[in-house]
């Protein structure tokens, strides 16, 4: 009998436990709006990417931002991407979320500003091809270039530097690292089936769970906390590894980039603050390793201002985006005529 009163008590006891967890979410959805909410998929060698063909609505309140989204058969905030439909040029741009750019509507994002400028301007088949996710360090960028090379075959490869935060995101030594020797190194993320269907389970269970989504702002927010998996150990507490391992990476990827036979650039977006102080430093270091490694590079801190950017959130407003992609289109003609120049 009292075997069976256990049982009967656990069950009981899990039974409360899932109705509660399926009205908390079933409240959640009804009363609380997601913020910052968004559709990624678990990806064995990028960590992650947006969900292929994921459709949604990015919201931030306090900047008044409500945009519709939807990510492409590669898991990318781009046009379908058919290797087999266009012969012209493709530019690639590989970045995070200022290429993802989920707080605007998809024709006013700089990125689709830039191809209509190519389009009606150079070639009708010219493709600017967005390679870009939250969160990416320059490492999963550089790796999102060896995965989709091949299927893309691009004229022209830009990295998108963002100054605010891709030097601490360069930290995550599960992507790169820097040995003892100060050498370059890629881990082999040769992760197990059931570990393979964990981190899948984990990613989808936060994209689609909107309690959990909840609860994880809501603690962060109220009790200054990050909770994240991301390992941004510095490098025996150096400050300097970030800058450090920041240089092997783009010199890297200009390197792999240019074995392809493609021509590489890099594109330097300040983080506002820094506009806000004349502050250089994250930025001139950027401008050292191009010239360091005859990198053609725009430095966009020369003609973005604070009113570029929204108040709270650090993206790009609609005038940042077109100015961007004007430049964008100017950069392309200067590196079009130094290319032509030295032939």
């Amino acid at each position: 009998m009292k075997f069976a009163n256990v049982k009967s008590n656990l069950l009981l006891f899990f039974i409360s436990i899932a109705i509660a967890l399926i009205l908390g979410e079933v409240m959640v959805r009804l009363f609380v709006e997601q913020e910052t909410k968004r559709l990624a998929a678990y990806d064995k060698e990028l960590g992650w990417t947006g969900k292929p063909f994921g459709e949604g609505v990015y919201v931030r309140n306090k900047d008044k931002i409500r945009s519709s989204y939807r990510y492409n058969n590669l898991g990318f905030r781009d046009d379908d991407f058919d290797g087999a439909s266009s012969s012209g040029k493709r530019i690639v741009l590989l970045g995070d979320s200022f290429v993802e750019s989920l707080e605007m509507d998809y024709e006013l994002i700089f990125h689709e500003r830039f191809e209509n400028i190519l389009q009606k301007r150079e070639n009708p088949d010219i493709q600017v091809v967005a390679l870009g996710s939250q969160g990416y360090s320059t490492a999963q960028e550089l790796l999102a270039f060896r995965k989709f090379k091949d299927a893309v075959k691009p004229e022209y490869v830009w990295l998108l530097f963002y100054t605010g935060n891709d030097y601490t995101d360069n930290l995550r030594k599960s992507f790169a690292y820097l040995d003892k020797d100060g050498k370059l190194k890629f881990p082999k993320n040769d992760a197990s089936w059931l570990k393979v269907r964990y981190l899948t389970f984990k990613r989808w269970l936060y994209e689609h769970s909107h309690a959990i989504f909840f609860i994880k702002n809501l603690l962060e927010s109220r009790m200054n906390v990050k909770i994240s998996t991301d390992n941004k150990t510095e490098s025996k507490g150096s400050s300097k590894y970030r800058y450090e391992v920041t240089r092997e990476l783009i010199l890297q990827l200009n390197q792999e980039v240019r074995d392809s036979g493609a021509k590489f650039g890099v594109v330097i977006i300040p983080f506002r603050e820094e506009l806000i102080k004349n502050d250089r430093k994250n930025i001139d270091f950027v401008v050292d390793v191009c010239k360091q490694g005859t990198i053609d590079f725009l430095d966009l801190s020369q003609f973005l201002q604070v009113s570029d950017y929204f108040k709270h959130d650090v993206h790009f407003v609609d005038k940042g985006h077109d100015l961007v992609a004007k430049e964008l289109f100017n950069f392309y003609n200067k590196v079009n005529t130094d290319l032509e120049g030295s032939l």
